[in-house]
């Protein structure tokens, strides 16, 4: 997905949107700089997650928030279930996935996700709910909250690599 303008009547809103648009290009940056051989390695010994498993929890959290979001536009006051993150990772093996596949359907859902919220007006973004893990949380928090998420992931790629690709101490 590329870094298209993208407008909407509140800054911030318009400002989450262009951060959620550019993710992708960031991501693959991120991938491709940690390189193949390593995509699956974990410098600590399992401690971080791989730069796979790291797709794959982006991948999850995707799929996660638009479930919420679309809850929250759809019922009064819905409750959001939390999971567990580390859980679904186990579970879903994401170190024998293929990335290629990972970051195509990440990517084809983040279309649709920023796609649906440029076209969200003040009174949706207001809509509410109740998040398990947050408290109270609408619309509009949970838009604001997801490039936050992204830029995390990023970082952590980042540091990722530097030890990945660190010189061995003599």
């Amino acid at each position: 997905m590329t870094g298209q303008e993208l407008s909407h009547a509140d800054p911030e809103i318009a400002d989450a949107l262009q951060a959620l648009s550019t993710s992708g290009g960031l991501l693959s940056e991120a991938l491709l700089r940690i390189g193949a051989d390593h995509l699956e390695t974990s410098p600590d010994g399992g401690a971080t997650w791989s730069a796979i498993e790291t797709m794959g929890h982006l991948l999850d959290v995707e799929v996660a928030y638009g479930s919420r979001l679309r809850l929250l536009l759809s019922l009064d006051s819905p409750r959001l279930a939390a999971y567990d993150e580390e859980a679904v990772i186990l579970a879903e093996r994401w170190n024998a996935a293929d990335l290629e596949t990972l970051f195509a359907a990440w990517s084809s859902l983040r279309t649709a996700h920023v796609a649906m919220i440029s076209r969200l007006d003040a009174d949706t973004l207001a809509r509410g709910g109740t998040d398990d893990a947050i408290g109270p949380v609408t619309v509009r928090e949970l838009v604001l909250r997801l490039p936050v998420h992204d830029r995390l992931h990023i970082s952590l790629l980042g540091q990722l690599e530097e030890k990945l690709h660190r010189p061995l101490a003599s």
